[in-house]
C-alpha cells in the first residue's frame, strides 16, 4: 500500500469509569464558545451543561452498588474517549469522514462528538461502552490499526487524502534499519 496522503490520526485518549471521570474529560475539550456535541441519534447541542447531562445519563449503565468487575477486579468502563484528525481536512470533511466511520465500525454504540477546529479541526469522540444490545465494546490488541485504517478510508471517500500507519510497522522498519548498520559498521 502506497502513500496517499498525510497520515491519520486516531488515538485512544482515556476511559471514563465513572461520572467524575466523563465530566473530567468533557472540560478537558478545548473551546472558545464555539463547541458543538452532536450525537448518534442525531440531537446536536452547543456545548451547555444539557449536553454534559446527556452524555452523564449513559453513567446509568453502571450502578456504584451493583458494579460488574471484570476478570481483574475493576469497574466497568462507561465510555472509551478518542481523538481523530488529519492534516488538510476542513471541518465539514472531516465530520463527514467521521460519522461514516462511526457508522461502519460503531453501529451498535451510541456516541458523542465535539469538534473543535483552532488551529487544526479535531474530533472528541466519546463512545457507549455498553452496545445497544447489552454487549460491552471490547479493543483487541491491533484495533486500533484497524480503526486508523477504516477512518482514513472513511475520509477518502468524502474527498480527503489520507493514509493510516501502525506504529509496530514503523518500529518494524526502524529495527530492520539499525540491524543492517550494525552489520555494515562491523565489517
Amino acid at each position: 500500500m502506497g502513500y496517499r496522503g498525510p497520515e491519520v490520526i486516531l488515538k485512544i485518549a482515556s476511559y471514563s469509569k465513572t461520572e467524575a471521570q466523563l465530566r473530567d474529560y468533557m472540560s478537558s475539550i478545548p473551546h472558545d464558545g464555539e463547541l458543538n456535541l452532536t450525537f448518534s441519534d442525531g440531537m446536536f447541542f452547543f456545548y451547555t451543561d444539557i449536553a454534559i447531562d446527556c452524555i452523564c445519563d449513559w453513567c446509568g449503565d453502571v450502578n456504584p452498588m451493583t458494579w460488574s468487575y471484570g476478570q481483574r477486579g475493576r469497574p466497568s468502563r462507561i465510555t472509551v474517549n478518542m481523538t481523530l484528525t488529519v492534516k488538510g481536512a476542513s471541518r465539514e470533511e472531516l465530520e463527514k469522514g467521521t460519522n461514516t466511520f462511526l457508522e461502519k465500525c460503531f453501529p451498535n454504540h451510541d456516541w458523542a462528538i465535539a469538534t473543535y477546529c483552532s488551529p487544526q479541526p479535531t474530533i472528541y469522540l466519546m463512545i457507549r461502552n455498553l452496545g445497544n444490545d447489552g454487549r460491552r465494546l471490547h479493543i483487541p490488541r491491533g484495533q486500533i490499526y484497524e480503526w486508523r485504517k477504516a477512518f482514513a478510508q472513511a475520509l477518502q471517500e468524502h474527498g480527503v487524502k489520507a493514509d493510516a500507519n501502525t506504529r509496530y510497522r514503523k518500529k518494524a522498519e526502524n529495527t530492520e534499519g539499525s540491524a543492517s548498520n550494525a552489520e555494515k559498521s562491523s565489517e
